[in-house]
């Protein structure tokens, strides 16, 4: 029979497996709704058995308490109204720090990511900082929202489930009139193929699959660029209105 240093080990390095689990989870390029829920209980998994191995310590329980404290303290914080200028700006700001990410199909993370998964991963950093920073927290709901609801151009060029919506169609990037963007505007090609994010100042970052251009690149219009030359619609979030 083992005794109950033995069992404790045993208890021990399950709960190290499901933290190895939670982190593996949480660095794939590509993830899928399997994989999201799977990351999701691994993490809740691990958060329980942690409280209940080390709760017989003082840091042990401040530890793994403290994720629950500050998670009621949120839902407690009064609502703030939004500031669309703010966030608008941190979202560009976000999508810059991808730049040179290599591109994966499906991808949206650091490690890989597609035309889509940049427009979104933008999105929710930029929901998160100013969400932490504000105690906003219809902002991390957001963000969790947009991390849980993946979503391809094609989708998101149709409201993604009233998140976006077009403001102008039959458009192209080589001729519009850019008096009338916004940075932190999309372009998604009428076909849904691609999406494109506006920048400022004439300049547009995407994730682009094309030969030398693999990765994620900040680019102004080009007449011999297919992105720039094909129709398109162009889309705004809701939250930057």
């Amino acid at each position: 029979m083992a005794t109950r240093r033995q069992r404790r080990r045993i208890k021990l390095m399950v709960w190290g497996a499901v933290v190895l689990l939670a982190v593996v989870l949480a660095l794939l390029p590509v993830s899928s709704g399997g994989t999201r829920k799977l990351l999701v209980a691994s993490v809740f998994l691990a958060w329980g058995g942690g409280l209940l191995l080390f709760w017989g310590s003082i840091v042990g329980r401040i530890v793994f308490l403290l994720p629950l404290a500050g998670a009621i303290g949120l839902a407690m914080m009064p609502y703030r109204a939004p500031q669309p200028e703010r966030l608008q700006s941190v979202y560009t700001e976000s999508l810059k720090r991808y730049e040179g990410v290599r591109y994966v199909w499906g991808g949206e993370s650091k490690w890989g990511m597609d035309c889509s998964g940049l427009i979104r991963c933008g999105m929710i950093d930029a929901c998160l900082s100013e969400g932490w920073k504000t105690k906003d927290l219809s902002l991390l709901r957001t963000a969790a929202a947009l991390w849980w609801y993946d979503a391809s151009a094609l989708e998101i060029g149709r409201g993604y489930n009233g998140r976006t919506y077009v403001f102008k169609e039959n458009q192209q990037l080589n001729t519009t009139d850019y008096t009338k963007l916004h940075p932190g505007d999309l372009a998604v090609t009428e076909s849904g193929q691609h999406i494109l994010a506006y920048l400022g100042e004439n300049t547009w970052i995407n994730a682009d699959p094309k030969g030398q251009f693999a990765v994620v690149s900040k680019t102004a219009p080009q007449e011999k660029d297919t992105w720039f030359s094909t129709p398109v619609k162009l889309v705004r979030w809701y939250r930057l209105q």
